[in-house]
Formats: C-alpha cells, sequence, structure tokens
C-alpha cells in the first residue's frame, strides 16, 4: 500500500520485487506495481540491493536480520521488533554486515511537520510531552491485529518520541508511562 508504489514510481529507485509470505499476495502487489514476485525470501535477496519491510514487528527481526547477513541495506518499519532482545538482535546483526539501516518514521518527510520542527527549534526548550490523539484502532485498514493487541503505543509512540528526540537538546536515557485520569477542561468559557 505504501512502500512499493513509492519505490516503483520515484524516478531514483528501482523497485526489483515483491516477497510475500503468501505468494498471491506477492503476485497482486507485484502486478500493480510492475515489477516480480518472489516465491523464496532468499531468491528475492540475490535480486536486490535493499530491502524495505512492510510486515508485523514480529516477523521483521527475523527477515532483517537475514537481509543483514545477505548484506542488504535495510530500511525498517517501527517498531524494530516486539521485544528488546530480537530488536538488539536486528541492530547486531547490521552492525557485524555494516549495511545501511533506517526507520521508516514517515513524519520526518511531511513538509508541514518539518515546517512545524524548524519552528521549535527556534525556541528555548527545556522540556516536553509528547501526546497523540487518533481514532486509528476504531476500524480501518490500520486497525491490524498486532496494532489492536499491541496498542497505540507500539505503533504511533515511535513517531512521537523520534520527533521529540529532533527537538528537545538532551538525550532521553529513560522512558516511562504515566496514566492521568481524564480531566475535564472547558473548551471555551463565557464570563457571567
Amino acid at each position: 500500500m505504501v512502500h512499493a508504489p513509492m519505490f516503483a514510481q520515484h524516478p531514483d529507485t528501482v523497485l526489483s520485487g515483491i516477497w510475500a509470505r503468501r505468494l498471491e499476495a506477492a503476485e497482486d502487489v507485484a502486478r500493480r506495481n510492475n515489477t516480480t514476485a518472489f516465491s523464496s525470501y532468499d531468491e528475492f535477496l540475490d535480486n536486490c540491493d535493499a530491502v524495505s519491510f512492510e510486515v508485523t514487528p514480529d516477523v521483521q527481526a527475523e527477515l532483517a536480520i537475514g537481509a543483514a547477513r545477505a548484506g542488504k541495506a535495510l530500511l525498517l518499519e517501527k517498531p524494530l521488533a516486539l521485544g528488546l532482545d530480537d530488536a538488539r538482535r536486528v541492530v547486531d546483526a547490521a552492525s557485524e554486515a555494516d549495511v545501511p539501516t533506517q526507520m521508516f518514521l514517515t513524519w520526518r518527510y511531511n513538509e508541514s511537520v518539518r515546517q512545524f520542527l524548524r519552528d521549535v527549534r527556534e525556541d528555548q526548550i527545556i522540556g516536553a510531552r509528547g501526546h497523540f490523539i487518533t481514532g486509528g484502532f476504531l476500524g480501518g485498514v490500520f486497525a491490524t491485529p498486532w496494532r489492536l493487541d499491541r496498542g497505540p503505543l507500539m505503533d504511533l509512540g515511535p513517531h512521537v518520541l523520534d520527533l521529540l528526540d529532533d527537538v528537545v537538546p538532551v538525550d532521553v536515557v529513560h522512558l516511562f508511562p504515566a496514566r492521568q485520569p481524564a480531566q475535564q477542561v472547558p473548551l471555551a468559557s463565557r464570563p457571567g
């Protein structure tokens, strides 16, 4: 839905093929993007220079490790993995293979967000708090089983943390969840 059309339509990239756990799914995406469907992950890796992952985080870690060991650059989805050990294994494999990696945090490429970040950097930042409001878990194409099971922090939290990391002038060394009871705040008030 996102990655294949982006690479297929960009003048500086060649979409060399699609692999999916189900060949029918790979064939469908390949047909819509004028490329080849591969039935084998190893054959797919033999025919590309980089791998863009559009899979669930429970699957991404093992596939990314294999791609890194095959010497492929990695464009990774967030979250990298469901657990810290698997995430570290991906980082270690990419480091050992000396392959470039990038996390696919799309907001950084949205011009209105980039302008907002430039504006924020002009102020003196002494602290930050991230909030995110979404209806994405109410239905639609992004209300997938892993997202519904793991919740918005795993899915959308990386975007918020990425933007905070860009503008807050200190390294983030600790995160902790905070739950506050809903407060009723008037949106507008009238005198008298």
